[in-house]
Formats: structure tokens, C-alpha cells, sequence
């Protein structure tokens, strides 16, 4: 906006405002001259909308005309005023030095407490300096706005040669203080001194060497299974090579240790009468059972006993400091208070005199125990088997033993005798009831309590009137049982050495043709219920009046 423009605004009337809407509905009609553009002189079309001709008021107008007049100037292209670019400028200032002494640029602080320079032009025509160069939005926020390649290149090449002479020093000493530690002779520190930029060339190429040996060592583990480093260590742990044999071949007994082919592992040993010093393979519990793996186990009983007993909920996973701590604070009051126990048992009864050890009370302390002991222990507790087994020349186990499996425990309750019962429940089955019972009493109540022999007596009697014996039940069966097996004698295919009885057969075909005739509606006669019993005869009429459509003949 220029500085001779004024800002004039004044509010129309409402009689104003009709007479322009007047006059604007004349010149639309064709009674009124159209207006004329007061600086162009041109004719400006009555059908355009007022928002169009009329300049707004925060433009302003010249002294000379009033800014009501209809005009389109305001709608005219904005004139660009030209801006130099920085190779422009950098050419202009270079031209500019040879006439003028060169001036220091301004210097301004930016937001970001960076410095930005601003190149003071000096103006071509007057030759006189007009300012910093007039830059754009974008120009001013383009981080790479007025970015050398050489320069940048140039401060690279710097750093990295700082950088490179650094290593090479480090390096250089490192081999000084590799040769003084060996402590060789005068002559062998000559020769050495005299080589050394050979030898450093030589360890800077094996330094380089070692780095790309680690890299491709790094890529050819990642393709090997898609992950590398310890990952991959984790998934080859149980793999085998091909020259070893394999786990679940070592022993082809089946009741032998169980395989598991998922993991594929074989936790028991299989050949336990075999001598731990000369078998090969002794199983995988020879991990889980060494080393700090018992003490960790230890320590998760410790956690879910404690967590079943109503302690706070104990994580050994996740907080191990505080499930150790509380598993030793509970064994040493576990063994204060056994001691104490002994203690009192030994002050009341008396007989410590008796005892070994100093003050008879040796057997009152917690004994140490054996390192057999412990071992058989640790065994049982991860379900190793170290039994020693005899066989006889024809592979029986000699003596009875088996080392089979033990049988896993029901979930249900077993050999429980209750309420005076002699025998379990479930020890006798009633057919008519279809209940079960006790054998003792014959009695279908499990809450029930032993009669006796008189007992039985009574319930069979109640059973048969209530339930009966179930005799009818088994008769219907035995029927059902009795029925015949070939029945392709009666409706598989037809014999043709089958004696059939021809006025049996003739009297079928007879009853056979009448529901072959088809009604109105193309159905044949079908009874839905009807009580017929088949014979051989039927099924052979039925075979001789059937379609049969997939026959060409």
C-alpha cells in the first residue's frame, strides 16, 4: 500500500442505498448508460456483481477520485517486484566491490539464538547501499537456503582427518606399550623402531580387515533363521549334528525316557543301568539340576506355598532380591523354632544326659545332611530315575522290578471306604435302576451308612419293586442281538442260486405292479404307514420291476 493512499469509509444511508440500487437495475435494463472505469476509461459490465466493481475501502484511492466510483482496478494482476536470487546478489556484490569498498554484513540474532547474515546490497543505480536483500517466506525457513557442496565438503574432509589422526595415534601407542611389555632386547626394539611405518600400515589394514569380518560375520547370522546374535544360539541350543546320533534312538524301549519331538529334548536318561562315567548321553536334566538351577527352584516352591498360606503375592521372576530374602528369613526361624521344640521336649521329659555330643544335645540341632542324601534329593525333585536294574540274557529285568512309569493319580477319589462301608463306591451296578452302588449292602445312596447282610436283603427287595431287575431290558437286547448279520441275504444283491418260492415270488409281483401306477400328478403309491415285513420274495419282485435308468439296455 502506497503512502499517498487515504482510508475513507463512510456509512451509506438508506435512501443512498435505494438510488444505487436504481440506478444499478436501469443499467442492467438497458435505460441507463453502463458506467465507465474512471482511470481506464473503459465500459464496465451492468450484470457484474457489486462485490466486483466496487473497491474496497481498505485500499483506499487517490486524492483525485473517490473511492465510490465504480472502477476495476483493484482487480488487476499484482505487479511482482523483482527479487534478486543469492547467486544474483553474490554476483552484484563482487561487480559492486571493484568501485566500492566492501562492507562488513549486518549481523542479526534469530529466535533460536543462531546467526543469520544479511548481505547489504548496494543499489546498482545511486550506488549507495539500500538495505539487506528482500528474501521470501520460504527462503528464510529452507534449511539448506544458500548450502555450498565444496564448503560443506571442505569441513568434512577436515573433521574426518582430525579424526583419522587421532586413531592413528591411539593406535600407535597401543602397539608401543603391546612391544614394551614383552620385554625384548635392545636389537629386537632397533628393528621394530626401524619398521614401524611398516607395521603400522600393516595394523591399520588388519583393523579394517577385522571390521569387515565382523560385519559379515553379523549379516550371515541374521540370514541363518532370520535373527542373529544370541537369538540364534538360542534356537540351535538343541539341534544335533548329523554324525551324532539321536536322542530318541539311544534307546528304542518305549517305556524308556519319554522325547519330547517339540522341544527336543529327553530330560530322564535312557540307559540308568549304564555307568554315569561311561554314557554318552545321561539325559538333559543334567542342566536343571546343577548349578544355581536347585536354588532357584527352591525358591519358586517357597513362593507359591507362601502365596497359598495368604502372604502377599511373591514374584521371584519379577522381584528376586525380595523372594530370597524372605525364603532365608523363613528357614532360619523354621530351624530356631524346631530347635526350640527339641529344647522343650528335652527340659520336660529329660534324657539330654543320654544323648551325643557335648550337653546331650547334638540330636537337638538341624544335622547336616549327606551329600548322597542331597543328590538323591535333588534327583527325585526333577523325577530322575537312578535305579540300578539287572537283566537276564533274554532282556527280562531280573528280580520283579520294572522301571516303568508310576501311574498318575486320579483326580477322583480311590480306595476310600466310608460310613462303615466294607467296599467302595461304585463296586456294584444296578441294570433296572442303571445306578451304581455299594457291593457290601447293595445300596444306591453314596450317603448311605453300611446294613450289613440284612441290609442287602432289604435293598434288593425295594430295588425290584421300584426299578426292577432289569431282565426285560436284557431280553429286549438279546432280541435286537438276534436279528440277522448277512443282511445282504435280504437286501443286498440278489442271488441268482437263491431257491426262491415261485408262487411266493408271482404273488409279490402282483402286489408290486399297483404301486408302479402313477396318478394325475405322476406319484406312485406310498403308504407312510405301513406295517409290512419283508421277505426274499419282496426284495426279488422289487429287483425286477426297478428302473434302471443307468442301464442302456
Amino acid at each position: 500500500m502506497s503512502s499517498s493512499a487515504k482510508l475513507s469509509h463512510t456509512t451509506e444511508s438508506f435512501a443512498d442505498r435505494k438510488k444505487q440500487q436504481e440506478i444499478a437495475q436501469a443499467r442492467q435494463a438497458g435505460t441507463l448508460a453502463p458506467a465507465v472505469d474512471a482511470k481506464t476509461g473503459s465500459m464496465i459490465n451492468p450484470h457484474n456483481p457489486e462485490f466486483i466493481t466496487k473497491k474496497p475501502w481498505y485500499l483506499g484511492g487517490n486524492a483525485d477520485q473517490n473511492s465510490n466510483d465504480p472502477t476495476l482496478e483493484h482487480q488487476a494482476v499484482a505487479e511482482e517486484t523483482p527479487t534478486l536470487s543469492l547467486m544474483a546478489a553474490e554476483e552484484l556484490l563482487s561487480q559492486q566491490r571493484l568501485k566500492h569498498k566492501a562492507r562488513k554484513p549486518r549481523v542479526r540474532m534469530t529466535k533460536s539464538g543462531s546467526r543469520a547474515e544479511e548481505f547489504v546490497m548496494p543499489n546498482a543505480s545511486s550506488g549507495s547501499s539500500n538495505g539487506a536483500i528482500k528474501q521470501t517466506y520460504d527462503s528464510k525457513r529452507d534449511a539448506y537456503h544458500g548450502y555450498d557442496k565444496d564448503s560443506h565438503n571442505q569441513k568434512l574432509a577436515k573433521k574426518f582427518e582430525i579424526r583419522e589422526s587421532f586413531r592413528r595415534k591411539v593406535q600407535e601407542d597401543s602397539s608401543k606399550d603391546k612391544t614394551d611389555t614383552k620385554g625384548n632386547d635392545s636389537d629386537s626394539d632397533f628393528d621394530d623402531s626401524d619398521d614401524s611405518d611398516v607395521g603400522s600400515d600393516d595394523s591399520e589394514d588388519e583393523f579394517v580387515q577385522r571390521d569387515e569380518d565382523a560385519k559379515v560375520l553379523t549379516t550371515r547370522l541374521a540370514r541363518q533363521g532370520g535373527v542373529g546374535g544370541a537369538q540364534m544360539k538360542v534356537t540351535a541350543r538343541n539341534l544335533r549334528i548329523r554324525e551324532d546320533t539321536a536322542k530318541y534312538l539311544r534307546n528304542l524301549d518305549p517305556n524308556s525316557a519319554y522325547y519330547d519331538p517339540k522341544s527336543r529334548s529327553m530330560r530322564d536318561n535312557p540307559h540308568p543301568e549304564v555307568d554315569p562315567t561311561e554314557s554318552q548321553f545321561a539325559g538333559d536334566n543334567f542342566a536343571r539340576i546343577s548349578g544355581d538351577a536347585v536354588q532357584l527352584a527352591d525358591t519358586q516352591l517357597f513362593a507359591w506355598d507362601a502365596t497359598d498360606k495368604g502372604v502377599d503375592e511373591i514374584h521371584p521372576q519379577a522381584n528376586p532380591s525380595q523372594a530370597e530374602v524372605l525364603k532365608r528369613t523363613f528357614e532360619s526361624k523354621a530351624k530356631d523354632m524346631k530347635l526350640e521344640r527339641k529344647k522343650r521336649v528335652l527340659d520336660k521329659y529329660g534324657g539330654a544326659e543320654y544323648l551325643d555330643g557335648q550337653g546331650g544335645l547334638a540330636s537337638a540341632t538341624e544335622t547336616e545332611k549327606k551329600a548322597d542324601d542331597m543328590a538323591q534329593e535333588r534327583k527325585l525333585r526333577f523325577g530322575v530315575q537312578t535305579k540300578a536294574e539287572m537283566y537276564s540274557r533274554d532282556g527280562r529285568i531280573e528280580g520283579g522290578t520294572s522301571t516303568k512309569r508310576e501311574a498318575i493319580s486320579s483326580k477322583y477319589e480311590e480306595d476310600i471306604l466310608s460310613n462303615g462301608h466294607t467296599t467302595v463306591w461304585g463296586s456294584y451296578f444296578h441294570k433296572g435302576a442303571f445306578q451304581w452302588g455299594y457291593a457290601d449292602d447293595h445300596s444306591l445312596l453314596k450317603a448311605s451308612y453300611c446294613t450289613g447282610e440284612n441290609g442287602r436283603i432289604a435293598n434288593d427287595e425295594a430295588n425290584e419293586m421300584r426299578y426292577g431287575t432289569g431282565v426285560a431290558g436284557a431280553r429286549n437286547e438279546s432280541k435286537l442281538s438276534s436279528a440277522p448279520v448277512n443282511r445282504s441275504k435280504l437286501y443286498g444283491e440278489a442271488n441268482p442260486k437263491a431257491q426262491l418260492d415261485e408262487a411266493k415270488l408271482k404273488e409279490a409281483l402282483s402286489k408290486e405292479v399297483p404301486k408302479e401306477i402313477v396318478d394325475d400328478r405322476k406319484r406312485k403309491y406310498h403308504s407312510m404307514n405301513a406295517e409290512v415285513e419283508m421277505t426274499e420274495e419282496d426284495m426279488e419282485a422289487y429287483r425286477l420291476l426297478k428302473d434302471r435308468k443307468s442301464d442302456p439296455m
